[in-house]
C-alpha cells in the first residue's frame, strides 16, 4: 500500500512541476501554495512529514517556474562629435599698385620757365633752388608780384635757395590723393622741391594733365 502511495506522490510532483503558471498571479507572486499544513488532494495517512515534503516540493516548483523580470536598458545613443566648420578667413584685397612710368629729368637748371596755373615766385624759387630775391631781380619783379599764365621767367644760374629754409615741404616719394581744383603744378608747389614734369612722367599723364578729385597719384 505504501508503494502505491509513493507512486501517486511522484505523479503528483511531476504534474505540479509541469503547471507552475497555474499557481501564481499575474504580478509574479505565488498563490495557492500548499503549506506544511495544507490538505493533500487525496487521502494520505503518511503523516505530517509527507505533507511537508509535498508542500515544499510544490513551492519549489512554482518558484522555479517564475521567470525573473529581465529589464533591458538600452545604452544611450551617442551622437558622434561633428566638427564645426572652420570659418573662412576673409582676406582684405591688397591695394592696387600705381603704375610708375620711367621718366628721366632734364639735368641741370633750366635757363627759362613758362609759368603754369597755380605757380608763384616762392614756389619756383624753391623748385629751382635759387634765391627768391635773385629770381625777382632777374625778372624785374618784386615780392608779392602776381605771375601770369604763360609768362616767361629767367632762372638765375648761380644762386641757391637759403639753407636755413627747407625746400622740401612734404615728405616724398609717396602717394597723394587729389583734392578738388588741384593740378600737377599746385601739387608740385605743395611739396616744395618736386618738379611737376616728374609727376607727369611717373604717372603717365597726358596733356592737358587734368586730375580728378580723389585720384591717387605717385609723387617721386
Amino acid at each position: 500500500m505504501v508503494k502505491k502511495y509513493a507512486i501517486l506522490l511522484m505523479v503528483l510532483i511531476v504534474t505540479l512541476a509541469a503547471l507552475p503558471a497555474c499557481t501564481r498571479s499575474a504580478t509574479g507572486s505565488a498563490t495557492g501554495l500548499i503549506t506544511a499544513t495544507a490538505e493533500l488532494p487525496f487521502e494520505f495517512t503518511g503523516g505530517a512529514q509527507m505533507t511537508a515534503i509535498v508542500a515544499g516540493t510544490q513551492t519549489a516548483a512554482v518558484a522555479a517556474g517564475t521567470p525573473a523580470s529581465a529589464v533591458t536598458v538600452a545604452p544611450p545613443e551617442v551622437t558622434p562629435d561633428v566638427p564645426l566648420p572652420t570659418p573662412t578667413e576673409t582676406l582684405e584685397p591688397s591695394p592696387t599698385a600705381l603704375p610708375v612710368f620711367e621718366w628721366t629729368p632734364t639735368p641741370g637748371r633750366p635757363q627759362t620757365h613758362s609759368v603754369n596755373q597755380g605757380e608763384y615766385p616762392y614756389c619756383l624759387a624753391r623748385r629751382f633752388n635759387v634765391s627768391l630775391e635773385d629770381l625777382l631781380a632777374a625778372n624785374g619783379l618784386y615780392e608779392g608780384s602776381q605771375l601770369a599764365i604763360g609768362q616767361e621767367l629767367k632762372i638765375p644760374a648761380d644762386e641757391t635757395w637759403p639753407e636755413e629754409y627747407p625746400r622740401r615741404l612734404m615728405e616724398h616719394p609717396t602717394e597723394y590723393s587729389v583734392s578738388a581744383g588741384e593740378t600737377v603744378y599746385t601739387i608740385a608747389c605743395l611739396f616744395g622741391d618736386v618738379d611737376p614734369n616728374a609727376i607727369i612722367g611717373v604717372n603717365g599723364l597726358e596733356a592737358p594733365y587734368t586730375l580728378e578729385e580723389g585720384q591717387v597719384i605717385y609723387i617721386p
